[in-house]
């Protein structure tokens, strides 16, 4: 049995929202009671996130996926991820493409991808005043060519972002192993190999390092793309009628 809280509301077509780095499933509290209402959706924290246990050796996302799947006893399911979940749901899906339904990525990381100079620039300052939890939050949600959240930053839901990567942050200072492990070779180099059908969606005001990989997603064989406007890093929360239309078209074929 997996170890991982997770949630599961609905039934249906089984999804799975994965959320991104800095964060745990309240980032779909907005979409997944909405999208419960015509599917089985199935929300969770990854190892070290939210209400999960904190990563003791390195974390491998792929195995627990496989891991939480296999104790809720799905056989298909469609993959929603933003940001590190949409890296982790293209890694599970490169190997596990028989289980996997639909792709459906939102600003996905990348595994290969180098960052540019402006998300490696903002990693750097946050490291050199850890553990100071306050001026870590500060640069991550304010540096807005690294880690684009300036949107959402301005937007009505501005307290409770802050509130989850505070909680977050708090967490990643307890973990007792920060390494994680990712495919060999990496994805970034196998990406013509995904064959299920993939929705890519991002906002037109995320960073720049999203366009380069939203770019080299166009070598997948049977890919949709949309664009969210006036959307950036945060989108899961500025834009949920949005992505829910968007999701629900994609998952019925519309």
């Amino acid at each position: 049995m997996t170890d991982l809280h997770f949630k599961k509301q609905g039934k249906g077509k089984s999804l799975i929202l994965m959320h991104g780095g800095g964060t745990d499933l309240q980032a779909w509290e907005f979409i997944g009671p909405e999208l419960a209402k015509e599917y089985e959706v199935i929300t969770y924290d990854q190892r070290g996130a939210g209400l999960s246990p904190i990563p003791n050796e390195p974390t491998n996302h792929v195995a627990d996926l496989e891991l939480l799947i296999s104790s809720i006893g799905i056989q298909n399911v469609i993959l929603v991820g933003h940001s590190l979940g949409g890296q982790i749901a293209t890694d599970f899906t490169l190997k596990n493409p028989e289980i996997v339904d639909k792709l459906i990525l939102l600003a996905p990381g990348l595994t290969g991808f180098e960052y540019g100079p402006d998300f490696q620039e903002m990693a750097k300052r946050i490291w050199e005043v850890v553990p100071d939890i306050d001026r870590m939050l500060d640069i991550m949600l304010n540096t807005s060519k690294g880690y684009a959240m300036h949107m959402g930053m301005n937007s009505l839901q501005k307290n409770l972002i802050v509130k989850v990567h505070r909680e977050n942050i708090v967490k990643s200072l307890t973990w007792k192993n920060l390494e994680q492990v990712w495919a060999e070779p990496p994805t970034i180099n196998k990406l013509e190999e995904i064959k299920s059908e993939t929705l890519f969606i991002l906002g037109k005001e995320d960073k720049q390092d999203l366009f380069e990989i939203k770019r080299l997603f166009n070598q997948l064989p049977n890919i949709e793309f949309v664009d969210i406007k006036n959307a950036d890093h945060a989108l899961t929360w500025t834009h949920p009628a949005d992505i829910i239309d968007v999701i629900s078209k994609f998952v019925n074929g519309d």
